[in-house]
């Protein structure tokens, strides 16, 4: 060992009060845990309600797809109706 190496050592024996951690009480253990779960009870409620308004985005999407579809059908039929009667009222 050298010089330099002795001496860290020996700062190290003298100042290792400095470097004790203390024991946490169960008390603040308990509150931490309970802060930790709170925390992620709040994470995953967010994302739920993130989730849920996806998913109510994406089904009012879907209905106002279908009834738009359904319009147009609706329109294309009643155009056929009146070129259907027109051809027959052209041929008697």
């Amino acid at each position: 060992m050298n010089k330099s190496s002795i001496a860290l050592v020996a700062w190290f024996l003298l100042h290792i009060g400095a470097y004790k951690t203390k024991k946490q009480l169960k008390k603040e253990v308990r509150v931490q845990e309970r802060e930790i779960k709170k925390k992620k009870a709040e994470k995953e409620e967010k994302l739920k309600r993130k989730h849920n308004a996806f998913m109510k985005a994406i089904l009012t999407y879907r209905d106002d797809f279908v009834k738009f579809h359904k319009n147009k059908r609706s329109e294309c039929l009643k155009v056929a109706r009146s070129v259907k009667l027109g051809l027959e009222s052209v041929e008697s």
